[in-house]
């Protein structure tokens, strides 16, 4: 009966986020939109059309963050005092085992946490210039095409000699 209940109870949250979360995405999307549309076009041009994408895209990564798997850990680790409480009630010995995890596992997160946001920096930079360049050759295709210029583009052959 406890497995049942566990898996309603875990099927009704996975419900409520994913539900949550879609209206979330939706909103700030539209919103995200709309300032784009509405916004003067010369305070455009300082950031290329890849930034701008990428930007609209983040709302879906924004929406994890607030809605995913991160919110869910937070909300249960408001239990864990409980839990230890029991496992020290059951055995002092036994109960600093999971502390001494507790603390490995956050010093480890810490760190790689700190080089994992300078790699993502460095490939959002790069995503960036590539969605640039991706809109700037689709955008110039005709003086590219006209000029022969393909082979001097190899990233993006197939744009250029498909049919």
């Amino acid at each position: 009966m406890a497995i049942v209940m566990e898996t309603i109870l875990r099927l009704c949250r996975d419900y409520l986020i994913k539900k949550t979360g879609a209206a979330f995405d939706h909103l700030v999307g539209c919103r995200a939109f709309d300032c784009i549309m509405s916004a003067d076009l010369s305070s455009l041009r300082h950031k290329g059309i890849g930034g701008y994408i990428h930007q609209m895209a983040a709302a879906g990564r924004i929406k994890d963050y607030y809605n995913g798997q991160v919110y869910i850990t937070i909300i249960e680790l408001m239990f864990l005092p409980l839990y230890l409480g029991f496992i020290f009630y059951i055995s002092l010995y036994l109960g600093f085992v999971p502390i001494v995890i507790l603390t490995m596992f956050f010093v480890v997160s810490i760190c790689g946490g700190r080089c994992l946001r300078d790699i993502l920096k460095v490939r959002e930079r790069a995503d960036d210039k590539r969605f640039d360049f991706l809109i700037e050759s689709l955008e110039e295709i005709h003086p590219i095409k006209a000029n022969a210029l393909e082979p001097f583009l190899p990233c993006i052959p197939i744009l250029f000699y498909a049919p």
